[in-house]
């Protein structure tokens, strides 16, 4: 299936590459792609000076196992505010995933060498993100508990964490709850801002999301009733693959006139997956059991077994340092660069629409 599914997304007119990470993922698309082609693929990959973030040495790694045509590029802060001042004409919207700045990069990098473009997400189909392991070893723990103490646990952990937006047992499947949380986590500070911009009010933002939770509520809560990795992986690939991972890196290629293909995500493999029992997945604590098993026919397990970093970006660590030392970095924090006023709060006097 990965052999079939990985060669459609390569059939083109035009030059195509692969965005390779020191992942799992991306580096089994490279590793089966590559096995008999005479021709060195051309992989992409955007790394940072921040060690903590960086993941040129482990991409630049299976590069040179594979024998593929390796791009680096390593982003700088300006480089990330940069794209910053473009995020609202690129997304149309408030987005609170920052690897956005990594995907377009790795995006204008390669778009100057290839016109297409794989990209190896989908691991939540095959149970690769950690907390779906720290999930499950919590149903461990609760099945342990007594029946009779579960009502009284239950209540004492939601007075302790509900009202402080820290929820571990709000119930998701109920958007009135949900909707209460978000308002208990919105701080003074917030409020005010909501208030001072004029677009909607506290409460017209509340009647907003109750609407949206409420439409949701249709579509999305309906639980799997399967094995607990099922039901969690069931829901993010309704939610988190759709809304957050392909939203991200949909807009941020055709921004650079790059088209996206996701070989991973083929129905084909989507469909086999999810057939398989739990622990073909999950297996004694290790993620994507069946994915990894399948590239360490290609790729070293020594050489693989090291820790995923993410496409992560040092935001926090930029803005701390932004406007210190020799050279100051200009700041994509100003109204003016959205909406054409020097107030942080005044954004309702809006520029023409040539100019936005």
């Amino acid at each position: 299936l990965f052999k079939s599914a990985f060669e459609y997304r390569m059939v083109s007119d035009v030059p195509v590459g692969i965005f390779l990470s020191g992942g799992y993922d991306s580096a089994t698309v490279a590793a089966i792609l590559q096995q008999n082609r005479s021709d060195k693929l051309k992989t992409f990959t955007i790394g940072f000076h921040e060690k903590k973030y960086d993941e040129i040495p482990f991409a630049r790694q299976t590069s040179e196992y594979l024998g593929t045509n390796h791009t680096e590029y390593y982003c700088t802060p300006q480089d990330a505010f940069n794209i910053i001042k473009k995020l609202p004409e690129i997304y149309d919207e408030p987005i609170g995933d920052n690897s956005v700045i990594s995907t377009i990069l790795v995006s204008q990098i390669a778009k100057k060498e290839v016109d297409v473009c794989l990209s190896a997400d989908g691991g939540e189909i095959f149970g690769g993100r950690n907390k779906y392991v720290s999930i499950l070893n919590k149903f461990s723990i609760l099945q342990k508990i007594p029946g009779f103490l579960k009502p009284f646990m239950v209540n004492v952990l939601r007075h302790q964490f509900v009202h402080k937006g820290l929820s571990v047992f709000g119930n998701m499947y109920d958007s009135e709850t949900r909707c209460n949380r978000f308002a208990d986590i919105l701080t003074y500070d917030e409020k005010q801002i909501l208030k001072e911009t004029g677009i909607f009010s506290y409460d017209e933002l509340l009647s907003i999301l109750n609407y949206k939770f409420n439409e949701l509520k249709t579509n999305f809560d309906t639980q799997i009733n399967q094995h607990q990795v099922s039901n969690i992986l069931g829901i993010d690939q309704k939610t988190f693959l759709v809304d957050d991972v392909l939203h991200k890196v949909d807009r941020a290629t055709m921004s650079a006139t790059l088209q996206g293909r996701e070989p991973l995500l083929d129905h084909r493999i989507i469909e086999f997956i999810a057939q398989l029992p739990s622990d073909k997945k999950i297996r004694n604590g290790t993620t994507k059991w069946i994915l990894k098993e399948i590239a360490h026919k290609y790729l070293p397990k020594k050489m693989m077994k090291r820790d995923k970093k993410g496409f992560g970006v040092p935001m926090q660590k930029w803005l701390k340092s932004a406007g210190r030392g020799p050279t100051k970095l200009i700041s994509p924090f100003k109204t003016e660069n959205i909406c054409g006023s020097s107030s942080r709060l005044d954004c309702r006097k809006k520029p023409p629409i040539g100019d936005r």
